[in-house]
């Protein structure tokens, strides 16, 4: 899986990356099992703070619509 941030957008980094997830499972691109990058790994390249990773992972188990209540994420 090839994850992307646009830098500048209305959309936080955070939620852009729990859409990228959501997408990919509701997809099948991402499959029980398969390895995701460490929450380490989303903060050395800026995108979120390390202790904000798992975070991101949880919005994207639970739909992507956990914090706003809307769980139609557009993929």
């Amino acid at each position: 899986m090839r994850l992307w941030v646009a830098k500048g957008s209305a959309v936080s980094p955070r939620e852009q990356l729990v859409t990228q997830f959501v997408c990919a499972i509701a997809s099948q691109e991402l499959k029980p099992g398969d390895k995701l990058p460490s929450t380490r790994e989303l903060a050395r390249h800026g995108w979120v703070e390390q202790r904000h990773g798992s975070g991101v992972y949880a919005r994207a188990v639970d739909g992507g619509g956990a914090a706003s209540g809307d769980d139609s994420t557009a993929c």
